[in-house]
């Protein structure tokens, strides 16, 4: 709901005020101190247009409407990814996000909740770009809900959910960031997360970086066994690619690894 105060010459206790949507004027009692309205509708007859026309009625009189006097109504809709599951996240890592809705616009701002409200606002709210995306990013798992602020408009709860997973990848013995040549290493996966059974995943060891050539990639178990046969003049790195239902997200380093060799 949103408050607005507006003057009103002859009101009486007993006027309504709201506005006409769909041809009909939704109204609630009206306070010179202000009153608050909640938009309620599943779809707008017509254009679609969702711009929505002032109602008053004075107490036992008719109704009347301004169709001057308007409200345009935003809302966000959902969130798309180029990459990856709409609704899935990691933790710790950013992913990014188009917005859809109507009203979304360059500087609007969003961040996850698993509050009933907005009232908190979080740190790592992000900022629409001209190309209406935007960059989240997660340090718990969990599901959420969007939190979505128009321009200069407070935020308000979305109904957008948002699920975000976290994926430990770790050695049993040694340490996880290194591997000795032709020494096999067990790793052991966890998912944890909103239905995390339905979830697998893969590790990889590629040149450089994630994006970088995959030179191993291992089977979605959640243990792992690793053995280098050689080994590598160029920076290794061990990554991780969670999958749902075929759909994969981009791979999140976990390890920049440290080669040994015995000579």
């Amino acid at each position: 709901p949103k408050t607005w105060r507006t003057d009103v010459d002859g009101y009486r206790d007993g006027d309504m005020i709201g506005f006409q949507i769909n041809g009909v004027c939704q109204l609630t009692r009206y306070y010179p101190s202000g009153f608050e309205f909640t938009f309620n509708y599943d779809s707008v007859e017509g254009n679609g247009e969702e711009v929505f026309p002032l109602c008053y009625k004075f107490f036992g009189e008719p109704e009347v409407v301004f169709p001057t006097i308007t409200v345009r109504v935003g809302h966000l809709d959902s969130l798309e990814t180029a990459s990856g599951n709409a609704d899935v996240m990691l933790t710790n890592f950013e992913k990014v996000f188009t917005v859809n809705g109507v009203g979304v616009a360059s500087g609007d701002q969003l961040f996850l909740t698993q509050d009933d409200n907005c009232d908190v606002i979080s740190a790592q709210a992000a900022t629409v770009t001209d190309s209406l995306q935007a960059a989240l990013t997660e340090a718990n798992s969990g599901r959420f809900s969007v939190c979505y602020k128009f321009g200069t408009e407070p935020f308000y709860l979305s109904a957008v959910q948002m699920n975000a997973y976290n994926v430990t990848v770790t050695a049993r013995t040694g340490a996880s960031d290194v591997l000795v040549v032709n020494q096999e290493k067990i790793y052991d996966t966890e998912i944890s997360g909103p239905n995390s059974h339905l979830f697998s995943g893969f590790i990889t060891l590629n040149r450089d970086s994630c994006d970088g050539e995959v030179l191993s990639r291992y089977g979605s178990t959640n243990s792992t066994s690793i053995t280098l046969g050689r080994n590598f003049s160029e920076p290794l790195v061990m990554c991780y690619t969670l999958q749902r239902d075929g759909v994969a997200e981009l791979p999140k380093l976990y390890y920049t690894i440290s080669l040994k060799v015995f000579v």
